[in-house]
């Protein structure tokens, strides 16, 4: 079986969610009206801030990446962190074409009835 059952995450079709927001611990001390006038919200275990990062490029591709920080390598491709920001980040459609590009074929989406097809 795939590592990624949905399919390998496509950046090209992503185009940098994960560069996008900034996730904080849900444990920090933050005034809410200070988080409420920075777009932020809360997330599931963690405080999210809009902030689109300058180093990505026109087409949604880090311009840094062999010298990216530390919390950005945490963003691994198809890992946790990169599935969450798809999740939140794009829409159903988005996520489709992000899903897409490489998918499993022994993987049916729910609903999707019959045998897998032959590939």
């Amino acid at each position: 079986m795939s590592d990624y059952p949905l399919g390998r995450p496509s950046c090209e079709a992503c185009r940098g969610a994960c560069c996008e927001t900034i996730l904080l611990p849900e444990t920090l001390q933050v005034d809410l009206e200070w988080l409420e006038v920075r777009g932020g919200r809360f997330v599931p275990g963690a405080l999210e801030l809009a902030f689109v990062c300058p180093k990505l490029d026109t087409w949604g591709a880090c311009s840094i990446y062999d010298d990216r920080p530390h919390l950005c390598r945490e963003y691994a491709v198809g890992g946790v962190h990169c599935r969450a920001a798809i999740r939140r980040l794009r829409t159903p459609i988005q996520q489709g074409a992000i899903f897409n590009s490489e998918r499993d074929p022994s993987i049916r989406p729910p609903g999707e009835e019959g045998p897998p097809p032959e590939g």
